[in-house]
């Protein structure tokens, strides 16, 4: 039932704009990169104002459209349904975690063109390792967009949502022991990965933001928070008695 719900919302998001800025945002932010930054720098520009800047607004634009065009009837084509709606909330965090996956993926690939067309930065296997991490430590954010959806206006969820990671992704939070707050994660597991600072420098040698052993707690802190928030979220607010 499950595969048949999220090709539904697949369906019904054919004519949505999510299709086109999981494609666009990645390809504006390559090119924003190449043509202002060169060569040399040009793949790690591309990734860090992709997970500083760029990631943010897709993360909370996908989890908006996902939920948003439901919204605007009242959720009737969900209230509808002869099984719980939250079934059809949890397609919708699987339909987003993908588009989410896919717009990290394309960035990755452009980032790998962009490396053979220049000068090579990284390998392939560190841009498909920095491409699952930063999937993997943003997903959580995709329930979370969806709730605030749901219960505020989609301009409140975005600027929220957006603020609170370009703000928490700042050297001053994820280059230092506040760096396991969620908001700030993905910035700070890109540091060991990339050799980049969050504030787009180089890493020293010596820095201690080398240091990849937190590249294990980070990714279980955003999983069970994911996990956490699908099974709150399913219970306590995608009920019928709480959307009508």
């Amino acid at each position: 039932m499950m595969r048949n719900l999220v090709k539904a919302e697949w369906v019904k998001g054919r004519r949505r704009g999510v299709r086109t800025f999981i494609w666009l945002f990645p390809i504006v932010c390559t090119l924003l990169a190449v043509v202002l930054l060169g060569g040399v720098n040009a793949q790690m520009g591309v990734f860090n104002w992709w997970y500083m800047l760029v990631l943010p607004a897709c993360v909370a634009l996908i989890a908006i459209d996902v939920v948003v065009i439901d919204k605007q009837v009242q959720f009737l084509p969900i209230l509808l349904l002869p099984f719980e709606p939250r079934k059809a909330m949890m397609a919708k965090v699987i339909l987003g975690c993908s588009y989410l996956f896919v717009a990290n993926l394309i960035i990755g690939g452009l980032a790998m063109m962009v490396g053979f067309g220049f000068e090579q930065q990284y390998s392939i296997e560190t841009i498909l390792l920095a491409t699952l991490v930063m999937t993997l430590t943003m997903c959580w954010q995709i329930p979370l967009g969806i709730y605030l959806t749901v219960r505020f206006q989609a301009i409140a969820s975005f600027l929220l949502l957006f603020g609170l990671n370009v703000f928490f992704s700042s050297q001053s939070f994820s280059g230092t022991k506040l760096w396991c707050w969620p908001f700030s994660i993905t910035a700070r597991l890109m540091a060991p990965i990339l050799g980049l600072n969050p504030n787009g420098l180089p890493l020293d040698v010596t820095s201690s933001l080398n240091n990849k052993t937190v590249l294990l707690p980070g990714l279980l802190i955003t999983g069970c928070l994911f996990v956490g928030e699908v099974v709150v979220f399913q219970k306590r607010l995608f009920r019928k008695e709480q959307m009508v």
